[in-house]
Order: C-alpha cells, then sequence, then structure tokens
C-alpha cells in the first residue's frame, strides 16, 4: 500500500483512481479527498485545502534527514501512520529521538519502565511512581502500578515480545498504538523505544499535553502530532 494513501480508503483508490482517472471523495465529516495515480493529493478539511503528499514531507524533513542519516523508508512509513491517525480521527503523537539524552541521566524525561527494551522490578517501578506522585494513597499507588504493568505486557504481546523497528510493524497495528494516549517514540535507527508513553512537560508549558509533549520531544529530533480533529 502506498504510504500516500490512508489506510482505510487504500483499496478503493489502488483499485479504481488508475491511469487517468481522478478521484473525488466527500466523506461524511465533510473532508473531501481528491486522488490522483492511486495517490492522495489534497485534502478539503475543515474549509482549507492542505497538501498531503509524501513529497512534500520529505522535502520539509531533508536537512534533517541528512545531517543524522535518517533513513527515507523510514520517513516514509511515519508519515503513512500519520495519515492513518489523521483520518483515524484519534489524535497522536509520533517522535523520532536523535540520541538518548531524554532516555537516562539528568534529562530524562521517559521512565525506565515505559521503554520496551528496559526490564524494572515491581519496588523499581514503585519508587518510580512515588517519585513523580508522592501524595498517593496505597491504594492508588497499587492501582498505578497494576495499570502501567498490564499496558506494557498489552504493548508487549502485541508486538510478539519483540523489539520491534517501527517498519516492522503492521501498519494497521502502527496506527493504532500510536493513537493511544502518551507518545509513540522510536530512535534514529527506527527501533521503537516506547508506546504510548506520558512525557515530562516543563512546568508552565502552554497548549494541550500532546502539543506540550511535540515541542519538548523536538528539542531532541522530530516530533509530528495529529489532533483529533485530524
Amino acid at each position: 500500500i502506498s504510504p500516500n494513501v490512508p489506510f482505510r480508503f487504500a483499496n478503493l483508490i489502488n483499485k479504481e483512481v488508475i491511469e487517468k482517472r481522478i478521484g473525488v471523495f466527500l466523506l461524511s465529516n465533510g473532508d473531501i479527498i481528491i486522488a490522483k495515480n492511486q495517490e492522495t493529493i489534497l485534502i478539503k478539511r475543515n474549509g482549507k485545502w492542505l497538501n498531503c503528499q509524501l513529497s512534500s514531507f520529505v522535502n520539509a524533513l531533508s536537512d534533517f534527514m541528512e545531517e543524522y542519516s535518517i533513513d527515507n523508508y523510514l520517513i516514509s512509513q511515519i508519515f503513512s501512520t500519520v495519515l492513518d491517525i489523521s483520518f483515524s480521527h484519534t489524535g497522536g503523537l509520533i517522535a523520532l529521538l536523535i540520541d538518548d539524552e531524554y532516555l537516562s541521566g539528568t534529562n530524562q524525561i521517559i521512565d525506565d519502565y515505559e521503554q520496551l527494551s528496559k526490564t524494572i522490578t515491581d519496588e523499581e517501578l514503585e519508587t518510580s511512581i512515588k517519585k513523580n506522585n508522592e501524595f498517593l494513597k496505597k491504594t492508588e499507588l497499587k492501582k498505578e502500578i497494576r495499570k502501567r504493568k498490564n499496558k506494557k505486557q498489552m504493548i508487549r504481546a502485541l508486538l510478539n515480545n519483540e523489539n520491534k523497528k517501527f517498519t516492522d510493524i503492521e501498519r494497521k497495528l502502527r496506527s493504532e498504538l500510536a493513537a493511544l494516549d502518551g507518545a509513540f517514540i522510536i530512535n534514529k535507527n527506527g527501533e521503537v523505544v516506547a508506546i504510548g508513553t506520558i512525557i515530562q512537560n516543563d512546568k508552565g508549558s502552554s497548549g494541550g499535553g500532546r502539543s506540550a509533549a511535540a515541542k519538548k520531544l523536538s528539542k531532541k529530533g522530530i516530533a509530528i502530532k495529529i489532533s483529533t480533529d485530524g
């Protein structure tokens, strides 16, 4: 499936928008999609025409990709997931980090337990939660520990308990994981670091949680926030 086509419309566009045909699709929410050569070209949303071509996305990131040797295929697959989330109207946040500064040390903003490659004990998890939530009652603490453990077990199970690359995850599953509350974090090699992780934002951050997290993560890479309105 072309990364330039939303997953939910892929079969229709691939089958019908061929040769010299141009596809014009009016969606029930009022969006209009223009497709050509089996690819999405433009979307009219909230009264504005939006360029949703992969080439424009790559052009915007070309300097970043060259400086940090980011693979073209990885960027194209990130774009496809962004497009899928845009049409699912769930909202999401995907970030690609260029180094490990946010994963450990004094500038760590992604908890060890949230990082899929790391394993910590229940005692260490409890200590970590207490550190950031010192006023939690004992029952609330137990509930939070259970919630975090269940979430990580679910994500690991969906990934077959493997440390996968972003591009190795089936596209539909990828968009569903990226739509979870929190951020989908990968490194510059495309390896999945964390899924649905809540970022410790700077104090006084403006905007919603995802917007603040995107600004914070973009200091060490690129961050793409998709609003729930698409």
